[in-house]
């Protein structure tokens, strides 16, 4: 786990500008959907919503090309980690600025409509599984 830890500290050191701006599009997104009545949307809205799963994936594909295999000055040929950690420190990346942000961000969404956070987390939950299967599915075909 120490390893993990280590790796998801280097990555996230490495993409600190990709993390702000995917971050802001969903803080973005947040703003221009809890502001709005239900099924009215404005064009700024739509831009976020098409640029948001767009900003995801070149943050997870960044991520992953960040271990980088040719040559030999890697941190991996001096001191090799088990693909285990190196899986884990990844998932953890995309746990924490991909899925956790959406969720706050649904969750502000909600409670701004009127409705209880609380009353929809099973909702909100199965939604960010979902998410997951889908990423599951495009990587994995």
């Amino acid at each position: 786990m120490r390893q993990a830890l280590h790796i998801f500290g280097k990555d996230v050191r490495l993409l600190g500008w990709e993390i702000l701006g995917a971050l802001a599009l969903v803080a973005a997104f947040a703003n221009s959907e809890s502001r709005l009545d239900p099924g009215r949307r404005e064009a700024f809205g739509t831009y976020i919503l098409l640029l948001l799963p767009l900003a995801w994936t070149y943050l997870i594909a960044r991520v992953i090309h960040a271990e980088a295999l040719p040559g030999h000055n890697q941190f991996w040929l001096t001191r090799p980690y088990s693909w285990k950690s190196l899986l884990a420190a990844k998932m953890l990346f995309v746990l924490a600025f991909v899925t956790l942000p959406l969720m706050i961000a649904d969750a502000v969404i909600v409670a701004a409509q009127g409705f209880s956070v609380g009353a929809h987390l099973g909702g909100l939950i199965w939604e960010q599984l979902l998410w997951w299967l889908v990423i599951r599915r495009v990587l994995f075909r």
